[in-house]
């Protein structure tokens, strides 16, 4: 009897069950779920432990009753050890009882160290998110700042552009006036220079005239010094060539003059000219640190972006549900239609204006 007992005992499902619970529970791989998913995935666990547990005293207790039942009808067949094959039972109904209940306690302390683990390994896990999120949106806050100073940065920038633009324009504006105003004033001096170079002319010729007649005149006057008519025709002579000597000076002072007038003016020229290639060369400089500018912005918005950055073209295209260089097409096509538009309308003005040509082409066409 006492070896169907201990036999009935050991095969009892109460072992395979304590047995192969552990295993399932210890071995299960923990999976990233959301905090209620948690606490419902805990509560099932809780309940099949449980119900292990109970599956497992059950069947215990099953067949530990059906091996007494059977001790007790093989005993009957011995008399004298029924009492003793009964005393042994509920020994070991009471061992067994005994090993399943820590069998049980072990698993519920199984159990609830694997749910402690868990809630441990979740809430590093929540404090592990928490931190990343507030460094992500540190991280944001800080970049979102950054691209608050650069777009400041380069709306400052462009402002400023635009103010030294229109400053280089009228720069140019009024040297191109000078340059403009100059070459009249050059263009008056060079006619004024042109009179008075003939004026001088005229008055060399006359000044070699004069000097020629009071050589003459001296030399008439030396032959007869006693001559008082001669003496005065020598100075009269002599009076006539000062003056045109002063002319001819006169007029090679005007020469002079008008020279050094067309010579500053050219300098004018030179110097406006100078100023507007200078202007020029700034608002060229300025519009490649712009277009620099303006890539290293659009670079630095589609590394922000990643796979989300899309062209304006692009962008354009996909709204308009059309191909990428539509606009440009639409634009081509209405700079064409503008054109034959124009060149219509300019054909009624003209015949508007001559009928008769008009009449000559509607009769040609016919």
């Amino acid at each position: 009897m006492s070896e169907t007992l201990g036999k009935n005992t050991d095969n009892s499902p109460e072992g395979d069950s304590a047995q192969g619970s552990s295993p399932e529970v210890t071995s299960m791989e923990p999976q990233k779920k959301t905090r209620d998913e948690r606490i419902v995935d805990g509560q099932e666990k809780v309940a099949a432990l449980k119900n292990k547990a109970k599956e497992g005293l059950g069947r215990v207790w099953k067949g530990l009753k059906d091996s007494f039942y059977i001790g007790v009808s093989r005993g009957s067949e011995l008399p004298g050890q029924v009492a003793e094959g009964a005393g042994r039972a509920k020994e070991k109904i009471g061992n067994t009882l005994s090993e399943a209940k820590n069998k049980a306690a072990e698993l519920f302390a199984g159990g609830r160290e694997f749910i402690l683990q868990k809630a441990s390994e979740a809430r590093t896990r929540k404090e592990e998110r928490q931190k990343a999120r507030q460094e992500r949106k540190e991280a944001r806050a800080k970049a979102k700042e950054q691209r608050e100073l650069d777009r400041q940065k380069y709306n400052e920038a462009r402002e400023q552009d635009k103010a030294d633009n229109e400053a280089d324009k009228s720069t140019i504006d009024s040297n191109k006036e000078t340059v403009k105003n100059s070459k009249q004033e050059q263009k008056e001096a060079a006619a004024k220079l042109e009179e008075a170079e003939k004026i001088r002319q005229d008055a060399e010729e006359k000044a070699k005239k004069a000097a020629a007649e009071y050589d003459a005149a001296k030399k008439a006057f030396e032959t007869d010094q006693a001559n008082e008519k001669l003496r005065l025709e020598a100075a009269k002579k002599r009076g006539l060539a000062e003056a045109a000597a002063a002319g001819l000076k006169l007029a090679e002072l005007n020469v002079s003059e008008q020279k050094s007038k067309i010579d500053s003016v050219e300098e004018e020229i030179d110097k406006a000219k100078s100023e507007i290639d200078k202007a020029k060369e700034a608002m060229k400089e300025r519009a490649e640190k712009a277009r620099e500018r303006k890539n290293a912005r659009r670079q630095a918005r589609r590394e922000a972006l990643g796979d989300k950055w899309e062209s304006a073209k692009d962008k354009l295209a996909r709204v308009a549900g059309k191909g990428a260089n539509w606009m440009m097409n639409l634009g081509r096509r209405a700079v064409a239609g503008a054109g034959r538009a124009v060149g219509r309308a300019a054909r009624a003005v003209a015949n508007k204006l001559d009928p008769v040509e008009a009449n000559s082409e509607s009769s040609n066409g016919k």
